[in-house]
């Protein structure tokens, strides 16, 4: 039911940001003027904060494909355990254990340590046709991406509790059955399958 429910709010979300800006440029959905709001008047940033504090164990133990190495001064193991997609966008889910303390995943933001999320993953078609990272939301006054639809990164990661972070991204082009996820500073993961709903 939980996992029904869920679905159902991703769905709505991707809905909701559709007015907001990708990283990337395929695709490119457009840029709103002002913050989206869903239809309760909750603004697509709060909505997308909302939805990602959201702590799940469901798929925790599925292994869709792996990447370890260092990250800073630490080490870390990422492992895939959800890709899915459907005609509205696609989410990402992966479980983080290892050795990491404050400070140690600065490059996962691709913002040179100004933000703590994990928006600088990248999830890539085959042969790298096509990239796509997670919606950023714009600043109204200033028009730079404040905020985005995926998880912040750990302060610190441990090697016996999994900590799972989630990105909500673009449609995936369709009948795509497999991607790669790009990490910053790791192997890329590639061949995770993807699940449609």
């Amino acid at each position: 039911m939980r996992s029904r429910v869920m679905t159902v709010a991703v769905a709505v979300l991707a809905l909701a940001v559709a007015g907001c800006t990708s990283d990337d440029p395929q695709p490119s959905p457009t840029a709103s003027r002002t913050a989206a709001a869903t239809p309760d008047g909750q603004t697509v940033e709060g909505f997308a904060r909302e939805m990602l504090e959201l702590a799940t164990t469901s798929g925790v133990d599925e292994d869709l494909g792996t990447a370890s190495g260092p990250v800073g001064k630490g080490t870390v193991d990422v492992r895939v355990v959800a890709m899915t997609a459907d005609e509205t966008g696609s989410e990402l889910v992966l479980a983080l254990t290892g050795a990491t303390s404050s400070g140690d995943m600065t490059d996962w933001s691709a913002s040179r340590g100004i933000y703590t999320d994990v928006r600088g993953i990248v999830v890539s078609g085959p042969e790298s046709a096509w990239k796509l990272k997670a919606y950023t939301i714009p600043d109204e006054e200033h028009k730079t991406p404040v905020d985005c639809t995926c998880s912040r990164f750990p302060k610190t990661t441990t090697a016996d509790d999994p900590f799972q972070v989630r990105a909500l991204l673009p449609p995936l082009e369709d009948g795509t059955s497999s991607v790669t996820v790009e990490i910053p500073g790791l192997d890329p993961i590639t061949d995770v399958p993807v699940t449609w709903r």
